[in-house]
């Protein structure tokens, strides 16, 4: 465990996710009004296909397209010509970090989609790599290597009452390339505007036992592993946009490193390769971000958060 955890509450308010099917409301009024919506906002006509838990609408070439997420307040836009561009000429059109920033901050306004709980979190980048290698082939062995950034991506991240959103139902991100919108990343559930009630929360020291009990770290050699725990966060959950959520559920965010020593049968290959000489044995680390619940909720609570039961006295995921 990190020595600098921080402090904890004790308690956290709990939100619901405001979506029409949790309202008696029926939700394929809501996908009309949205594919109608992201149609204006993108500026295009195009079919309009159901496939399954997301709508997919896209231009009459197929280039742009926008899938509207029908479990929760999603999509995701791209334009196939532009997204993650390869060609090192576009690094010649980036923006700068300010003026993308700024741009992202205008467009999100401008069609009501940076709300009070967004936040600006950082810069990211698309990049390519390019290789010149000399002809002759007495210099083939020495090559000039160029890093280009072609794409600019200001991402923005989610609190609700302060507290951080976690996972992967809770993000924006906007591309430019030049100065062309190349693809709109909006992972988001609405949550009511008043809490529905408070939740204990457990200590993080507690839950942390869970990961010993999980399968991804259960059948572990002790003598030949161990996992490094580098930092632990409190928030509330956002399962993927594609899938049904009740409530927003409190979390703690796990990230470390497993180190392992060989494999299951180290042992055995060991004393054999020492029979015969010299033995090295490399370490392998693996990084791991998990989420466990950060709450002790019977099943039924579980149920109605639209979580699956947890295993182990926490869900792991």
């Amino acid at each position: 465990m990190p020595a600098h955890l921080g402090a904890f509450p004790k308690a956290l308010p709990i939100y619901g996710v405001d979506h029409p099917s949790f309202k008696n409301e029926d939700p394929r009024v809501n996908w009309e009004m949205r594919a109608k919506f992201l149609k204006d906002v993108f500026g295009f006509e195009g079919s309009l296909d159901d496939a399954g838990d997301r709508l997919v609408l896209q231009d009459k070439e197929g280039n742009r397209v926008v899938q509207i997420y029908k479990a929760s307040d999603s999509f995701l836009y791209y334009d196939r010509r532009i997204a993650t561009p390869t060609d090192p000429q576009f690094a010649s059109k980036i923006l700068d970090h300010d003026t993308a920033k700024s741009n992202a901050h205008e467009w999100l306004a401008k069609y009501g989609l940076g709300d009070q709980c967004s936040f600006f979190e950082g810069m990211a980048y698309t990049g390519v790599s390019t290789a010149q290698i000399s002809e002759d082939t007495k210099y083939q062995s020495n090559y000039a290597e160029k890093e280009y950034h072609t794409e600019i991506k200001p991402c923005f991240g989610f609190r609700i009452n302060e507290t951080d959103v976690l996972g992967s139902g809770a993000k924006i991100m906007l591309s430019f390339a030049g100065n062309e919108i190349s693809q709109v990343v909006y992972f988001w559930r609405r949550p009511v505007s008043k809490p529905i009630g408070d939740i204990a929360i457990l200590p993080p020291e507690i839950i942390k036992k869970h990961l010993a009990r999980d399968h991804r770290f259960a059948h572990l050699d002790p003598n030949n592993s161990k996992i490094r725990i580098n930092s632990i966060k409190l928030g509330y959950h956002a399962a993927s946009p594609a899938d049904f959520q009740r409530v927003y559920l409190p979390v703690y965010q796990f990230t470390g490193i497993v180190e392992t020593r060989g494999g299951h049968n180290a042992q055995g290959f060991e004393s054999q390769v020492k029979k015969k000489g010299s033995f090295v044995q490399e370490a392998l680390q693996y990084h791991f971000n998990y989420f466990l619940s950060a709450t002790s909720l019977t099943p039924s609570q579980y149920k109605l958060s639209g979580f699956p039961l947890p295993k182990n006295g926490s869900f792991i995921f």
